[in-house]
């Protein structure tokens, strides 16, 4: 598994660069992630999904064997989408593992950002993409071609839908994201009750 980010690095101009993940992301990814993975529309992925890119999200790109997903930081804590090459779309949302507002004292003491998975698997492509020392940190490198190719089939289908993603934000630009927004909400509340995590 190897995150993909692109950054700039002097003398270099912006670049693609990928970093293995740590054990501790990939049994989580395997485990928790991977299993609950359920398909998603066109249409789906056009009226939400799409707008990640075009809020403060923090979202990361990692690729693992054959697929692209996208990791995104959104509430009620991670969203996971799957991009294959054949143009296929999975998606999964988790609980954040981060106590809330009204956590104990205990319960906060005993909460360590860097061993939470769901925020590494984020903020460690995240912030070596704007932080020379998080790139070296974190192990990142020159991607490969092979990792290239990949990222490339896997978002060609993405790049066909951002058209109608395009047209439907000029036909309603001041609701388009706040529509997108809802629908991903309600996304998610489905799909947690659909696997016992309600909250």
């Amino acid at each position: 598994m190897k995150y993909i980010i692109s950054k700039e690095l002097e003398a270099q101009g912006r670049l693609y660069h990928s970093a293995p993940l740590e054990k501790s992301e990939c049994e989580y990814f395997h485990t928790q992630v991977l299993p609950c993975l359920t398909p998603v529309s066109d249409q789906r992925y056009i009226q939400s999904f799409s707008i990640f890119k075009e809020t403060h999200a923090r979202w990361s790109y990692v690729l693992c064997e054959d697929k692209l997903y996208q990791c995104v930081l959104w509430p009620p804590g991670l969203i996971v989408l799957e991009f294959s090459p054949e143009g296929k779309i999975r998606a999964a949302a988790f609980n954040s593992l981060r106590p809330d507002h009204n956590a104990s004292d205990e319960a906060w003491d005993d909460y360590d950002e860097t061993t939470d998975p769901q925020y590494n698997l984020v903020f460690e492509a995240w912030d070596a993409t704007y932080d020379d020392w998080a790139y070296r940190q974190n192990h990142f490198s020159p991607a490969s071609p092979e990792e290239l190719a990949l990222q490339h089939r896997c978002l060609r289908h993405i790049d066909r839908l951002v058209q109608q993603v395009e047209a439907l934000h000029q036909v309603n630009p001041d609701s388009f994201i706040p529509f997108c927004k809802q629908n991903i909400q309600t996304w998610c509340d489905r799909f947690l009750a659909s696997i016992g995590q309600a909250s």
